[in-house]
């Protein structure tokens, strides 16, 4: 389903279907778009079976989409499937301008989840010469008219969208660095979240709530499995008993560091130690 409403410029468009060829590709150009909407530009799509990508460059717009309404502004971009109702128009009655692509392709859904799982769409702070380099590269592929140009485009999305999860990351975890050197150089102590909480200068409730979103896990979920990555390399390359390292990665007991141990990798340290590279240790 689409519907629009209001008039908009058209700098630039281009529109593909997958061929029979390609369409397994992982990622997939359906259209790309520089386009300029007027003050009463509205467009409302549900059931396509793709996603959106749109990089506002210029004036804001709004968004609706999974019950809530989001302002989007220059230099921000937002990242929905299109097989939820959504819709997308221009803000305060003013013409707004943006660069517009639809991709499909199994890869994209990787990278939607990892870069949403906090349920916010609108992302912030991203650089405006990563999406016109996209853009510029994407034109003079199309130009070449080669036979090649779906494989080149499938190689551009997945470099986009990791450059859009990188830059996402970065802005996000600026605010955690101290705290994840912090749990480096504790890990074989018992780390509160007050601690890590004072590091931030921000409640406790706040920080869970911050780092979940940024890292997609609870704090105490990390601070557990960077003690469990720390306890397979010492399992791996020293002598030390089961019940050393576990000291040496901060749990309190063995049975709770065997625990966590098989939560994380479905065996326990000690059949890990027989069944990974035995040979290091002789």
């Amino acid at each position: 389903m689409r519907r629009f409403h209001g008039s908009t410029e058209i700098i630039f468009t281009r529109i593909y279907t997958p061929s029979a060829k390609y369409k397994s590709l992982p990622f997939c150009i359906e259209s790309f778009s520089h386009f300029v909407a007027n003050e009463r530009y509205s467009v409302e799509r549900a059931d396509l079976n793709c996603y959106v990508v749109l990089f506002s460059i210029k004036g804001q717009g709004i968004l609706e989409y999974m019950g809530k309404e989001y302002t989007v502004s220059e230099n921000q971009v937002i990242f929905i499937d299109s097989r939820i109702y959504h819709k997308y128009r221009s803000a305060n009655g003013n013409k707004c301008e943006f660069y517009f692509m639809l991709i499909s392709g199994v890869g994209v859904q990787a990278y939607y989840d990892i870069l949403f799982s906090e349920k916010y769409y609108v992302l912030e702070f991203f650089d405006s010469n990563i999406i016109k380099k996209f853009i510029d590269t994407m034109l003079y592929l199309d130009g070449k008219h080669s036979q090649q140009f779906e494989l080149w485009a499938c190689r551009q999305i997945n470099d986009f969208l990791i450059q859009l999860s990188f830059l996402n990351s970065e802005y996000a975890n600026s605010d955690f660095v101290e705290v994840l050197e912090y749990i480096e150089k504790n890990i074989d102590k018992k780390i509160s979240i007050d601690e890590l909480a004072q590091i931030c200068k921000i409640s406790k409730f706040h920080f869970i709530r911050r780092f979940k979103k940024v890292y997609s896990e609870t704090p105490y979920g990390y601070i557990e499995r960077v003690k469990v990555n720390k306890a397979k390399s010492l399992l791996l390359y020293t002598h030390h008993s089961v019940d050393e390292i576990s000291v040496l990665v901060g749990f309190n007991d063995t049975s709770t560091f065997i625990r966590s141990f098989k939560n994380f990798t479905n065996e326990t340290p000690r059949r890990y130690r027989e069944s990974n590279f035995s040979n290091n240790l002789k």
